[in-house]
């Protein structure tokens, strides 16, 4: 039993020692990672008002015909939180939104099926 313990403790210490590397590999990817993000982030300055387009860091209150409302923020891929109505400028609705003006519709293509939304008011949030 004592080599069967022995090699046993050889190899738990070799797969701690090889999955420790793993995340030391994984965390360099990721230093990287956002180091390249940094590198090409580029600042966007807030617009001074009115606001009559939608633009990059703009919120957009909308309503449909039923008149459900609807609050949208455009912001960059890392930041998108569809819970919180943050939605990437490259997403399909943002694309859509980009283009819109304020008292003009656009047309969200849903899996639930497409929705006309006016666009009521287009302002930035307080930080």
């Amino acid at each position: 039993m004592g080599q069967l313990q022995k090699k046993h403790n050889t190899l738990n210490n070799e797969s701690e020692h090889l999955g420790k590397k793993g995340e030391l590999l994984r965390i360099d990817r990721d230093i990287k990672y956002f180091q390249e993000r940094l590198h090409r982030a580029i600042i966007v300055e807030k617009s001074p008002p009115p606001y009559d387009r939608v633009l990059f860091g703009t919120s957009v209150d909308m309503e449909d015909e039923s008149g459900n409302k609807y609050e949208f923020t455009i912001v960059g891929e890392d930041e998108t939180d569809i819970d919180a109505g943050k939605i990437s400028w490259t997403s399909p609705l943002g694309k859509m939104l980009m283009q819109g003006k304020i008292n003009e519709s656009i047309l969200w293509n849903r899996p639930a099926g497409d929705l006309e939304l006016d666009i009521i008011e287009i302002y930035y949030k307080p930080d």
